[in-house]
């Protein structure tokens, strides 16, 4: 949990602590069950995780110390060998994700309530072709 921990701080400033901590709570209990999950890091050290359901990218989180080093696009590499479409959804307040699912080649396909926190998410796709 350290790198969740980490990263949804740096990527998250704007939600609460007790939206991290109801999130913290369900991502063992009733996340992580539901999706297929690939780590990246070094023997000993994780550095990176995404998760997926079907075609969406439920979670992609990388330390970050180790940000802009390739880890994120090498774990969308991962899913990407398995996964067509891609779809995902991230925060419109989280200006980096949007801009790295954006050089990915991601396009928006439309936004809706978070309704946990009130904030706005922007839904993402990656068509097979891309």
């Amino acid at each position: 949990m350290r790198v969740w921990d980490r990263a949804t701080r740096a990527a998250h400033p704007f939600l609460s602590e007790a939206a991290l901590s109801e999130e913290r709570r369900a991502i063992p209990t009733e996340f992580l069950p539901k999706c297929d999950t690939w780590v990246a890091g070094h023997p000993g050290s994780v550095l990176g995780f995404v998760s997926c359901v079907n075609t969406l990218v439920a979670a992609l989180f990388v330390d970050p110390d180790v940000q802009n080093q390739g880890w994120g696009r090498a774990l969308l590499d991962k899913v990407r060998d398995r996964t067509r479409p891609m779809e995902a959804e991230v925060f419109a307040a989280n200006k980096t994700a949007r801009l790295f699912y954006a050089d990915y080649g991601f396009q928006e396909i439309g936004t809706r309530n978070h309704d946990p926190t009130g904030h706005a998410l922007i839904a993402l796709r990656l068509d097979p072709e891309t």
